[in-house]
């Protein structure tokens, strides 16, 4: 823990040359934020360094995108652990399937989240100083799409429970793929990184990416590789990350459309012959959460998202849209966290009705632990 806390900390700081300058030169290069993602440089309409000092706004942004990923990917590795005690805490006969996922997809942000604190630490001057630790770093990023994944399967789950009405034995048999999708998925494209040497200097930390940044790849070059490393790295980023995340968008959108259906309609049948609307709550309950869960997971994605199909109709994504991406896209545990201690937490409120939320959350911090809120069961 030590050893991570002094990474961390040096990669904070913020010299002139560490992560935001292209080449060792530092006093001749224009800073381009978050190439990471978004595959090409930003245009900027003022001049470059060497005509003019840089303006306050410029400055903001080159200290922000790299501070952001590392309070955002903190906060998120604090909220999985939150959920990985509760759900430990639970002991083996009350976990049900969906704590198993998110148990699963807890540890999966944990690892990815402390890649991302690293940022930057791996370049020294533009320039990868550590290919080892830069290779590492890049594996440990591309797992996190074993995250939105898992969130797809969680999606998948609700509607099982709240549709067809799948008990826990038949949910059981069918956790072998919950976790092996995400899972072999996330460990197969992130080896495969390494052996492609796609893991290279990608701007705010290491990721797939061409060396040099200047290379065309063989797709672009007539057969043939002029790139020393990350050969067609636009190519594989598209085909392990941005192609599988916009299909979970896609398929998740439609699981929670046909939960949201099934439970209205239920709803209306009530209504009209005056059944009795014990198992349709229980369904509005589970429909609600998956539906939460949903929502932390466009917050999540949507700011990157919107910045990569910006760029696909060949436009440049505005700064303010990629440092919400920078920020959000290492943020999935602390909204998952807040999500899943959502019910137990109403039920405490409604328990004590006279306890305002600044007197809860000082309560819950001055516990120091969750027992607060995981004493009440957590029925969804």
């Amino acid at each position: 823990m030590s050893i991570f806390l002094f990474l961390l900390i040096n990669s904070v700081s913020l010299d002139s040359c560490n992560g935001f300058c292209w080449t060792t030169n530092c006093e001749t290069e224009t800073f381009y934020p978050l190439e990471i993602d978004l595959g090409q440089k930003l245009e900027m309409s003022s001049s470059s360094p060497t005509s003019s000092p840089m303006d306050a706004s410029e400055a903001f942004y080159k200290t922000a995108f790299v501070i952001a990923p590392k309070i955002s990917a903190s906060l998120s590795m604090i909220g999985s652990i939150l959920i990985l005690i509760d759900v430990w805490r639970r002991g083996k006969r009350n976990r049900k399937a969906q704590h198993r996922i998110l148990l699963g997809m807890s540890i999966v942000d944990i690892h990815s989240s402390i890649w991302t604190a690293l940022s930057s630490y791996p370049i020294k001057g533009g320039v990868v100083s550590n290919q080892p630790l830069c290779s590492a770093q890049g594996w440990g990023l591309q797992m996190s799409i074993t995250v939105p994944i898992y969130n797809t399967m969680l999606s998948a789950l609700y509607l099982l429970v709240v549709r067809y009405k799948w008990s826990e034995g038949r949910l059981r048999k069918m956790e072998y793929f919950f976790h092996g999708m995400p899972l072999i998925f996330g460990l197969t494209t992130s080896f495969a990184g390494l052996g492609l040497k796609l893991y290279n200097n990608a701007r705010l930390w290491c990721w797939i990416s061409s060396y040099p940044s200047t290379c065309k790849g063989s797709y672009k070059n007539n057969g043939v590789n002029d790139c020393v490393r990350g050969n067609n790295a636009q190519i594989y980023r598209l085909a392990f990350y941005y192609g599988p995340l916009f299909l979970t968008i896609f398929l998740s959108i439609l699981l929670m459309g046909s939960t949201v259906q099934y439970v209205v309609s239920i709803e209306r049948k009530v209504l009209k012959y005056n059944l009795a609307r014990s198992g349709v709550s229980y369904s509005r309950r589970v429909a609600t959460q998956s539906f939460c869960y949903l929502a932390a997971f466009f917050i999540t994605w949507t700011p990157l998202v919107t910045s990569r199909c910006i760029e696909f109709i060949g436009n440049t994504p505005p700064r303010w849209l990629l440092l919400l991406g920078a920020f959000f896209a290492s943020s999935q545990g602390l909204f998952n966290c807040l999500v899943y201690f959502r019910p137990n937490i109403l039920k405490y409120k409604n328990k004590h009705p006279e306890m305002n939320w600044c007197r809860f959350i000082f309560h819950v911090i001055c516990s120091g632990r969750t027992s607060l809120v995981s004493s009440y069961s957590n029925t969804v």
